[in-house]
């Protein structure tokens, strides 16, 4: 660890803003109506479109466990930002 916090990287930061594009995108998509999933097209869509979000999560997963798994925190924070860090990460798993 540092003394002071570590930006992110650039494949890091990718990941995130794509996760957080496509979860939007999702969203405001919105299928409010879930007779829309009869139509055989868009519920081909919708399989893909979650098979492509789930395959992102599981190489956020990935990379934050196994390339950039380091905290970002600096030795200085504070210990329950140490530990709320930590319990998040656990989350994800």
């Amino acid at each position: 660890m540092t003394q002071t916090a570590q930006p992110h990287g650039f494949v890091t930061k990718t990941v995130h803003w794509l996760s957080a594009g496509l979860i939007g995108y999702g969203y405001l998509k919105g299928l409010d109506n879930v007779s829309q999933l009869a139509n055989p097209a868009l519920f081909q869509f919708e399989v893909v479109f979650a098979l492509a979000l789930a395959a992102l999560f599981v190489l956020r997963l990935f990379w934050t466990k196994r390339i950039a798994a380091e905290s970002r925190l600096p030795e200085a924070a504070p210990h329950w930002e140490h530990l709320a860090s930590r319990a998040v990460q656990i989350g994800f798993t």
